[in-house]
């Protein structure tokens, strides 16, 4: 597990699977989020779905979603009012592209009102 230290953190680095990033215990909780998922190398998938998630208490059964981007390019977005303790990232479906394989990496950091 990370714990956040005040500069972005990686969420996920160069998925090209479904899965969960590893959680990030933050200093305290965090109610305002901005994320940026970027398509990394590879071609275009067909179909992409990113979600941010966060939690209370960082155990499993715990996390929920924060937002969720269906972009199959990179964007950056931004989640207001929902404090967590824990967060992390979740590459919920990749599908389609061509060769190389299509991969994501996403980053993390708290916005400032």
């Amino acid at each position: 597990m990370k714990t956040y230290l005040g500069e972005p953190l990686k969420l996920l680095d160069e998925a090209d699977i479904e899965q969960n990033g590893e959680k990030v215990k933050l200093p305290h909780f965090f109610p305002n989020h901005t994320w940026v998922i970027k398509s990394d190398t590879g071609s275009k998938p067909a179909a992409q779905t990113t979600i941010l998630q966060g939690s209370l208490t960082g155990v499993k059964g715990s996390w929920y979603e924060l937002d969720r981007s269906t972009t199959v390019t990179s964007e950056i977005r931004h989640v207001a009012n929902k404090a967590v303790k824990f967060i992390r990232a979740r590459l919920h479906v990749i599908s389609g592209g061509g060769s190389p394989v299509p991969t994501v990496s996403i980053w993390w950091l708290p916005a400032i009102k």
